[in-house]
């Protein structure tokens, strides 16, 4: 699995997350752990306050421990509806 990040000034770079496919889901440990501590979290010290996370409403996003590490980080997620990579900018790149 491949995932990025972008923002008004830059953009993230592309990581690959190892053991991750088509038939092996993203864990919350993992998504924890790999993306959000390895790279989110840096990033949003760079942007700084005005940092929101927009991520989907997948289970390892929405799971209580992801929540909990994003409220003990500072890390305010935006509330997202449902069903809508339509309104995703990531999704149109």
């Amino acid at each position: 699995m491949m995932c990025a990040g972008i923002s008004y000034e830059r953009k993230t770079e592309l990581v690959f997350v190892p053991g991750v496919g088509w038939r092996r889901g993203l864990t919350t440990q993992k998504y924890v752990e790999d993306i959000l501590l390895d790279h989110v979290v840096p990033y949003a010290r760079y942007i700084g306050e005005d940092f929101v996370l927009m991520h989907g409403n997948a289970w390892c996003h929405t799971a209580s421990v992801t929540r909990q590490f994003l409220e003990e980080v500072e890390i305010k997620p935006m509330m997202w509806p449902a069903l809508s990579p339509d309104l995703n900018p990531i999704e149109h790149l």
